[in-house]
């Protein structure tokens, strides 16, 4: 597992947002949501150390694309998705 490079994180009125400009995701995001990203980061998480609220923290960033599995690579996926528009707009 591993965290997205398409992540951006911003501040608007006193909360915390994180937006995944691969798959236009946007979810406020809480400290533990940070702290398990950190710790994916730095290869210092296991799953099995996870309670409840983390499982379900992480089951959403996988399904906003924060995080990925370690063999899915955003930059061919993003460049499959310009190519496949790009042959859209001229078929």
């Amino acid at each position: 597992m591993k965290v997205s490079q398409y992540n951006i994180f911003f501040d608007h009125k006193d909360k915390k947002f994180a937006f995944n400009s691969m798959t236009c995701a946007l979810a406020e995001v809480n400290d533990r949501f940070f702290k398990l990203s950190d710790a994916i980061k730095n290869n210092k998480f296991d799953i099995k150390d996870l309670n409840k609220e983390d499982l379900n923290i992480l089951e959403n960033m996988k399904r906003g694309g924060f995080i990925t599995d370690d063999c899915f690579n955003e930059t061919e996926f993003m460049n499959l998705k310009v190519i496949k528009g790009n042959l859209k707009q001229t078929i």
